[in-house]
């Protein structure tokens, strides 16, 4: 996809991700390998009544 690893390798487990640095910036995290970050998904949708609805976890 064109991109290059400025730091560490491509991951090799289930629970590793690698992220690009403008997002790691945008979220307020540094670039350390190795850390732990903890997401909240959130989707937001109309449902079968037209209402607005949100839908997240952790």
């Amino acid at each position: 996809y064109g991109y290059i690893f400025v730091k560490g390798n491509e991951p090799k487990n289930d629970n590793e991700i690698v992220l690009e640095e403008k997002a790691l910036k945008e979220m307020g995290l540094s670039d350390k390998l190795g850390q732990s970050i903890n997401f909240n998904i959130i989707k937001k949708y109309i449902d079968e009544n037209n209402q607005n609805q949100i839908y997240s976890f952790i």
